[in-house]
């Protein structure tokens, strides 16, 4: 069982955080946000859903991490959001809850899809927040061109993840990749096919997380016309064979 949050230390955790993001977090989303690093915490124990084990870690890096991109898909059309390799649930269950879009999160691995399923449930989210056990190229198939904001955390190349967004993402949405240290070579590689998939760079936002010493890069690519080659190609390929420029 995870025990609850007493009151003092939800304030202390709800100003850190409100003061790392520039942005004020009530007390509910606040409380939210500690069962599900609690939640994954529990389940960890049993099942490998991440390597970080201790709670101080987890807010800094699952959550805050999770809500430095807060002001991209606050910012992005309305609409739903989906968050592709969702794993543990970050970044997408606290985008959802912090911004309430509608939120679909891709998972591959039944084992943590499920996982995502319980918390979602017992803490009647579901209305807002569902969970897909299918591979991204398989979901892309089925839900085209459905979504404002795609997310990825920690998942494949740039290259790689807009040529999986790219078929989910209506005109003018946005993908929010989330990077550490990405070097030129990768960047380089996702401008050559911007053409290709349809997509173009928009923004690059460095920033340091609350512990001054975390980097991390948010990386935002836009949806600005049809690809000019079938997507979802086959399943494994955008990370196996990425894409290159024509010609």
């Amino acid at each position: 069982m995870i025990a609850e949050t007493d009151t003092i230390e939800l304030q202390s955790i709800q100003k850190k955080l409100s003061e790392a993001l520039q942005r004020g977090l009530s007390e509910t989303e606040t409380a939210l946000l500690i069962k599900h690093l609690r939640f994954i915490q529990e389940k960890n124990k049993s099942l490998n859903l991440t390597s970080i084990k201790n709670e101080e870690e987890g807010l800094l890096l699952h959550v805050e991490d999770s809500l430095t991109a807060f002001p991209e898909v606050e910012s992005a059309l309305p609409g739903m959001l989906v968050d592709l390799g969702s794993g543990a649930g970050y970044p997408g269950i606290p985008l959802a809850i912090i911004t309430g879009r509608k939120t679909t999160l891709v998972e591959s691995t039944k084992k943590k899809a499920l996982v995502l399923d319980e918390f979602i449930q017992a803490q009647e989210l579901e209305e807002q927040i569902n969970v897909k056990a299918m591979r991204i190229e398989e979901f892309s198939k089925i839900e085209k061109k459905c979504f404002a904001v795609a997310t990825a955390r920690a998942v494949s190349s740039l290259s790689s993840l807009m040529e999986l967004a790219a078929p989910l993402l209506q005109k003018g949405g946005i993908l929010v990749a989330y990077k550490g240290n990405i070097s030129e070579d990768e960047l380089q590689d996702a401008k050559n096919i911007e053409d290709l998939v349809g997509m173009e760079l928009v923004g690059i936002r460095k920033l340091t997380l609350s512990d001054m010493i975390t980097k991390r890069q948010i990386i935002v690519f836009k949806k600005t016309s049809q690809s000019k080659i079938v997507l979802p190609r086959k399943t494994g390929q955008a990370q196996n064979h990425p894409l290159r420029k024509l010609g």
